[in-house]
């Protein structure tokens, strides 16, 4: 039985079709985690009014899961630059939390862009709280950028940088 020249072509179709569904699922699952990766950073972060002392002490460990062995951190007001470790940031993530009664990070609006082993993000971030201290509240927003490298299998923010949006 011979193998007419028409019936070739739709084989090729399905093969590029197939070959292009591996290529888009295998990018879009790669800039998904990198999404639930800044989501679950910002939950880290986040502190409700009355949490347990120990509930902290959980989150730290999961920073190692988050972040690089060496992070670059900026924020541009308050001006703060800092190359951190693991273990620094969660030294100073730990110090935060004890100067803080309550602190919500919603995060919205994430792009990914993927290159070279390499994901670039930026995010809008609503910073809202209060201060243990004479419970000052603040609220502000901020336009966050960084970078994520994987690491053993796993998506790790290496830079982030956030920048308020209203500048006071």
């Amino acid at each position: 039985m011979a193998v007419k020249k028409w019936m070739i072509l739709p084989g090729v179709l399905a093969l590029l079709l197939a070959a292009l569904a591996v290529w888009y699922f295998m990018a879009t699952k790669d800039k998904r985690e990198v999404k639930k990766l800044v989501e679950n950073v910002s939950s880290l972060v986040s502190k409700k009014s009355g949490d347990v002392p120990h509930a902290g002490v959980f989150k730290f460990t999961k920073v190692d899961d988050f972040f690089c062995p060496a992070v670059k951190l900026r924020v541009v007001q308050p001006d703060i630059s800092a190359n951190w470790s693991r273990d620094e940031l969660k030294t100073n993530v730990a110090l935060m939390q004890r100067m803080i009664d309550e602190l919500s990070v919603n995060v919205t609006d994430i792009k990914v862009e993927l290159s070279d082993g390499l994901a670039i993000f930026d995010f809008d971030a609503r910073i809202s709280g209060a201060a243990k201290k004479g419970r000052n509240d603040f609220a502000d927003v901020y336009r966050c950028s960084g970078s994520a490298e994987k690491s053993e299998g796993k998506w790790k923010i290496s830079s982030l940088t956030a920048e308020p949006i209203v500048k006071k």
